[in-house]
């Protein structure tokens, strides 16, 4: 099953920021320390992220216009393309911006602070170990792909009338599913690229 992950610049393997060697010693254990705190499945450094479809180019250059650092129209991008047969068979992966977690975070009165942050990861890890949001197997995995695949222009439409939408529609993709890949070695091969123009439907192979 095909999984889509998008960068300026084509890249031949991707790979987490710990195995590029982006992030000196004191940002490794800062990692470490942050998601051992708030119990997170994994530190931020060895994760790569995934849309569960092709972007839908055309919807975001009107819904972001030329304002987003990314999603803007003209911007033109790699697709790079995986699929879950290339990953290992054990796997930690975490959906993040599902309608579950918003309703989550929707029910509770937010605060500032770690002990509140520490609560609310222990609420929302346990509401997504239930639904399989949160999990370990590629069979998991692939279930959740086969749940949020060909809704991702739906999702994205929906965030502009959330009443937090000025608050985050700068981010990437904030209330719109999308998938947090843990890989042990730190690398996954990448089948397919393609050139993407935010604001139109062409996309072209492209030959890294």
């Amino acid at each position: 099953m095909k999984l889509y992950h998008y960068n300026k610049n084509p890249i031949d393997t991707l790979k987490t920021k710990r195995v590029q060697g982006q992030v000196s010693t004191q940002e490794i254990q800062e990692a470490e320390n942050y998601a051992k705190l708030f119990q997170l499945p994994g530190s931020y450094i060895d994760h790569l992220s995934f849309f569960f479809d092709p972007i839908p180019s055309v919807l975001l250059g009107s819904l972001y216009g030329d304002f987003h650092s990314i999603w803007w129209n003209g911007n033109t991008i790699v697709e790079h393309v995986i699929d879950t047969e290339d990953l290992d068979p054990h796997l930690i992966y975490r959906v993040v911006e599902s309608p579950e977690k918003l309703a989550y975070l929707d029910s509770l009165e937010q605060r500032e602070g770690d002990e509140w942050l520490i609560n609310y990861y222990v609420g929302l890890n346990a509401i997504q170990l239930q639904n399989g949001e949160l999990g370990s197997t590629r069979d998991n995995l692939e279930h959740q792909i086969r749940v949020f695949q060909g809704r991702t222009a739906f999702f994205y439409a929906q965030a502009k009338t959330r009443g937090d939408w000025e608050a985050n529609k700068m981010k990437y993709a904030a209330c719109v599913p999308h998938l947090m890949l843990y890989p042990d070695s730190g690398i996954i091969p990448i089948r397919e690229w393609h050139q993407v123009t935010i604001g139109s439907e062409e996309r072209k192979p492209y030959a890294c």
